[in-house]
């Protein structure tokens, strides 16, 4: 009996919270501080699953198969329909170094837009019906996080950097880079970013007709200080919102712009690919499967 213009509340509330709590409970691996996981084979990873590293450091993942992190029980909010709460990745609470390397993180059981992801609310009205959150979401004032090599596939909210619009406790933190990733029929936040300063380069972004439709990869959001370097942007919508300091350059498929808040050079060294090398290099190299594991 929900409509579109109150948030959940009575005997639904109640019920779903319960059942979300004990999904929780059996879906949820909270990750400890001074741990790797490595998948041994082509086939390690985890379905249905939701990695937690919240107020941990030191954790590097890697060779893993990261999928279907399914919300069963999703939280209606007013006017914005129904909010899945599980990330396949969850890096939040000031955790710090972080690595997450060579995983392949997707969808199966809804790829397209048409699958599964409305509903008619008792009012009349269609919202969305999400059951998926993010695949690698970092915010509340984590540190030093690198996802490299990793492919994300048929998602829509992919990668959200920074809690919201309203958390100013980010402000100094959200140290990351993010490498050499595949984004492939993804719609939307590759990543968006709130307040985090972040290195984006030799990432390919794509669409093949097959899944999810793209509106937009790089989301400008409040107080970023993104540097977007090299990066490949194929049959996609580059960028969306312009707020914050952002710089890009040498990148396909998007004109430079902006001016740099910060250089990553000054932090670290690196050898970035052109946009073309990296996209050939994203393409043969990215996700699970793709390195050695001997135990």
């Amino acid at each position: 009996g929900n409509t579109d213009s109150a948030n959940e509340s009575g005997v639904y509330k109640t019920n779903r919270q319960t059942l979300a709590n004990a999904w929780s409970s059996l879906i949820t691996i909270n990750v400890a501080s001074n741990t790797t996981i490595i998948g041994l084979t082509d086939e390690s990873g985890v379905k249905g699953g939701c990695f937690k590293i919240s107020g941990k450091s030191n954790i590097v993942m890697r060779n893993l198969i990261i999928q279907d992190s399914y919300d069963p029980f999703p939280q209606i909010e007013k006017g914005d329909g129904f909010n899945a709460n599980y990330d396949a990745v969850e890096i939040s609470n000031g955790s710090k170094y972080i690595w997450i390397d060579h995983c392949t993180f997707r969808d199966t059981i809804s790829k397209t837009d048409s699958d599964f992801d409305t509903v008619t609310l008792s009012d009349g009205v269609e919202k969305k019906y999400q059951v998926f959150d993010g695949l690698c979401d970092i915010k509340q004032a984590s540190d030093f996080i690198t996802v490299s090599y990793c492919k994300f596939m048929d998602h829509d909210k992919t990668q959200l950097i920074g809690h919201d619009g309203k958390y100013t406790a980010d402000t100094n933190h959200q140290t990351i880079t993010l490498h050499n990733n595949y984004y492939l029929n993804c719609g939307q936040r590759l990543p968006m970013v709130r307040f985090a300063t972040i290195h984006i380069y030799n990432n390919y972004y794509d669409t093949d007709g097959t899944g999810r439709k793209n509106s937009y990869c790089i989301g400008l959001r409040e107080n970023n200080k993104v540097y977007a370097e090299n990066n490949y942007f194929g049959n996609v919508t580059p960028v969306s919102n312009s707020q914050g300091s952002y710089y890009f350059t040498g990148n396909y498929g998007y004109d430079n712009t902006g001016s740099a808040a910060w250089t990553p050079s000054s932090y670290y060294t690196y050898t970035p690919l052109s946009a073309e090398d990296a996209k050939a290099d994203v393409t043969e190299n990215a996700g699970a499967g793709k390195l050695p594991v001997t135990k």
